[in-house]
This record gives C-alpha cells, sequence and structure tokens, in this order.
C-alpha cells in the first residue's frame, strides 16, 4: 500500500512539473517545439509511473491517470497550434 501511495504521489509531482512546464508555452523564450518536445518527455514519465501501479489500483482508478494524461496531451498539442498560428500572423 507505502508503494502504491508513493507512485501516486510521484504522479502528482510529475502532473505539476508538465503543467509548469506548459507555461512556458506563454512566455515564448523557447521555440514553442522545444517546449512541446519538454512537456511530452513529461508527460511519456507520467505514462511510465502508470505502468508501475500494480494490480492493486483498479481500472476505474487507472483510466482516472490515463484521462489525466491524454487531456495533458491535449492541452500541449492545442498550445503547439496556438503558437504555430501566432507565429505566422
Amino acid at each position: 500500500m507505502q508503494h502504491e501511495n508513493d507512485l501516486s504521489d510521484s504522479f502528482k509531482v510529475a502532473m505539476n512539473e508538465t503543467m509548469n512546464e506548459l507555461t512556458k508555452f506563454d512566455l515564448k523564450d523557447k521555440s514553442a517545439i522545444v517546449t512541446y518536445r519538454s512537456v511530452q518527455l513529461k508527460i511519456d514519465k507520467m505514462g511510465r509511473i502508470v505502468k508501475k501501479m500494480s494490480d492493486e489500483k483498479s481500472n476505474d482508478e487507472k483510466s482516472i491517470y490515463d484521462l489525466v494524461i491524454q487531456n495533458i496531451a491535449d492541452l500541449n498539442d492545442a498550445k503547439l497550434k496556438v503558437s504555430n498560428l501566432e507565429q505566422k500572423n
């Protein structure tokens, strides 16, 4: 049980790091593709944490984690598109 709690805590930390990285799109101090790739690496880390979770987690709990990951990935894609459109204008 402690191992599961540690993994949940690790997921939360990784999620916060990823969300903080997403804010760099707004700063525009790096190219959008660099920020996009950096966020993607952090999303991949979140996915690896979920895979480490044992079968003690129900499928519903795991799908919540997967849904969070998918939503952040979608947000990353959208921010890249917006940044690319802003550069064209």
